[in-house]
């Protein structure tokens, strides 16, 4: 290794010293380092010769124990195609071919099974990942020779069931193109002709579910078919459990539905009070069912032909702020058999400043190969990828600034109009100033992620005041003990914050290792990322804000600061300034909400997933009970598209909302 040095040019040798299933220890033999690399980051051209020079050295020689010795080792690290490899390989050079071939014949027996066992978890994966067409292919080739019986049972059972799947969609179309003939009334027929096309052509495993309330009343005897067709067309549009067997609400809710694109599209105040009239005669225009439309339909805002970039998935979006028209820039990567009724994990990514949003993609979504497929970990994991251009090309450190903010949470708003996302399950990641970036936008917004990964950076400025907000935000750390900017001296104290507390944190740190990207620890990060999942209705929370745009938590949104806490960043400081903090509590038994603030104007927002609204409501603000007969909290269908519209969240959308003046 060629170092630069204060004292010139260094030449460094570096030995592996230790060689693990998990790490590799590198050392230095004319100066003290001492490092770690994960074992499965070493190139296989590399590591099999140093394996078996040692493995010969070991045993004296004999290349039979040798192979063992080194196929022990592949095993451990979970690498049993290469232990298979090394087995075949000793057989087919070894001299007494039938002697080695009884030695190893067995081992070879047990490292296939295993091979196999990871196959199939592979499988299960990518099926629960919604990747059907490569499973189906990949059962196919599944080979048979020499596979346990248990093995061949999971992969009959898992053929068994696509077969089942494939016959209830079959019976589904059959008996929907034979109600399609009964229908009498010429305008029901022209009005729901669309969505009955719609499900004959679009009818498959991510949505067969919407048809379970349908699917029961397929061939019962004395069933009307207006009924059968509306049961039909409400499960489609609003799922089973919402579905109605009325017709009337059928019709409508085909209406409503393209009313409800139309206004999710819709530029100017202008059109949108005219498109809100239309919803006044329409029996399925009620929030109820409005909120089961929107949760089901497609995202609302099609991509255009030249915002995709020729390979499978792959896009480059320009748009702007819907509050202040900041220009807005970003890049998506769709996993692979992407389906827009399916909704998707996903992560936004801030690349360093100055560094190609090329590379951020490549870490989490991997290579283009020559077929242009990406072959990474997003797209194995069924995740999207989002990269904005968060920085301007003269920036050179993080500012802390609006703009910086609405461009990132920008772009996963145009995503979420544009892509099926799963609003619960969204990652903020960041690496080196991009990661100083997701760190401060994260705190500030803690109710959006599902998780932060955060790679070489450290917190600045807000992050450290903001510290008490990562209560329910889990946190990935991955550093270098030689570049940690969390654990010594300067931030040490504040991590412990996270600890002492019980936050949900975790620290990877690479023993002799410095300022690097660590795309060797991915894997973990995406095991870590399958675990967790945002809950959008905490029992409590406190939040903490200093700048005006840090305004929205969770159900609470602050309509102003106090002067005494609001400190803006081109006039950053601490002294004299105290966050304004607000603490709420959601009590689902009593049906009340409770917050206390020292804000004066705040507006707390309330969904059917929070509190019933067929009973008495109670928001009870700073000790005083604020709903009363002149403000009875009622579900109202402009908040709820309003809502929809501000925040692009389908999954949880507010259906009132109080304005409360605290009196502070």
């Amino acid at each position: 290794v060629i170092m630069n040095t204060g004292k010139g040019t260094k030449e460094l040798v570096q030995c592996i010293t230790e060689l693990t299933p998990q790490y590799a220890r590198v050392e230095c033999t004319n100066y003290i380092w001492d490092m770690r690399i994960a074992t499965n980051s070493i190139p296989t051209d590399q590591l099999l010769p140093l394996l078996r020079k040692q493995s010969i050295r070991t045993c004296k020689g004999d290349e039979v124990e040798a192979a063992k010795k080194t196929a022990r080792f592949l095993i451990q690290a979970g690498q049993y195609e290469r232990a298979a490899r090394e087995v075949n390989r000793v057989m087919h050079m070894a001299k007494d071919k039938e002697t080695v071939k009884k030695e190893l014949g067995l081992l070879l027996m047990q490292i296939r099974q295993l091979s196999n066992n990871q196959i199939l978890g592979e499988l299960e994966m990518r099926r629960k990942n919604g990747q059907y067409e490569l499973v189906r292919k990949m059962l196919k080739e599944f080979p048979t020779d020499g596979i346990a019986g248990e093995t061949l049972q999971k992969i009959k059972k898992m053929e068994e069931e696509f077969d089942q799947l494939d016959e209830r969609i079959n019976r589904c179309i059959a008996y929907i193109q034979k109600l399609w003939k009964q229908i009498d009334d010429p305008s029901v027929r022209e009005t729901l002709k669309p969505v009955l096309v719609e499900i004959l052509e679009e009818l498959n495993y991510n949505n067969l579910v919407r048809l379970e309330a349908f699917e029961e009343m397929i061939d019962v005897d004395g069933t009307d078919v207006n009924e059968q067709i509306a049961l039909l067309v409400t499960s489609w549009l609003m799922g089973s459990k919402d579905a109605s067997n009325r017709i009337v609400i059928a019709v409508s809710a085909v209406r409503v539905r393209r009313l409800i694109q139309q206004y999710l599209e819709a530029g100017s105040d202008l059109e949108l009070e005219s498109l809100f009239k239309n919803f006044q005669s329409e029996e399925a225009a009620i929030p109820r069912m409005a909120s089961a439309i929107i949760a089901n339909m497609k995202p609302p805002v099609p991509v255009k032909k030249e915002e995709w970039l020729g390979k499978d998935g792959y896009f480059h979006i320009k748009t702007h702020s819907t509050s202040t028209k900041n220009s807005i820039e970003y890049w998506v990567q769709l996993p692979p058999e992407y389906d827009p009724y399916r909704r998707y994990p996903a992560v936004v990514s801030l690349p360093g400043i100055g560094e190609n949003p090329e590379n951020a993609m490549r870490w989490w979504a991997g290579e283009f190969n020559p077929k242009g497929f990406r072959q990474g970990q997003a797209g194995r994991n069924g995740c999207i990828v989002i990269v904005p251009k968060w920085a301007n090309d003269e920036q050179r450190e993080y500012e802390f600034s609006r703009r910086e903010h609405e461009v990132v949470l920008g772009a996963l708003h145009d995503s979420c109009q544009r892509f099926s996302i799963d609003t619960n399950r969204v990652f903020l990641s960041g690496h080196a100033l991009g990661g100083e970036a997701a760190w401060d936008i994260g705190l500030a917004h803690p109710d959006m992620w599902a998780g932060m990964v955060l790679v070489c950076c450290e917190p600045k400025k807000y992050c450290i005041r903001y510290w008490k907000n990562a209560k329910l935000l889990p946190t990935y750390h991955v550093c270098g003990a030689m570049y940690n900017l969390i654990l010594g001296e300067k931030h040490g104290m504040y991590m412990s914050y996270y600890f002492m507390n019980g936050f949900d944190t975790t620290i990877v740190e690479y023993l002799g290792r410095g300022y690097e990207n660590y795309q060797e620890e991915i894997l973990r990060i995406f095991d870590w990322m399958n675990r967790k999942q945002r809950n959008f209705y905490p029992p409590k929370f406190e939040a903490h804000t200093l700048r005006p745009w840090d305004n929205l938590f969770w159900w609470i949104e602050a309509e102003s600061l106090p002067p005494r806490s609001t400190v803006l960043p081109d006039n950053y400081r601490t002294k004299g300034i105290n966050s304004a903090v607000i603490e709420a509590e959601l009590i689902t038994k009593g049906n009340t909400l409770r917050v206390k603030t020292v804000i004066g104007d705040i507006c707390v927002w309330v969904g059917p997933k929070m509190l019933d609204f067929d009973k008495e409501i109670h928001i009870v603000v700073n000790g005083k009970n604020r709903v009363t007969n002149k403000t009875l909290l009622k579900p109202d269908l402009r908040i709820l598209l309003d809502d929809v519209r501000r925040r692009g969240d389908r999954q949880n959308p507010f259906w009132a909302k109080l304005n409360v003046n605290t009196g502070k």
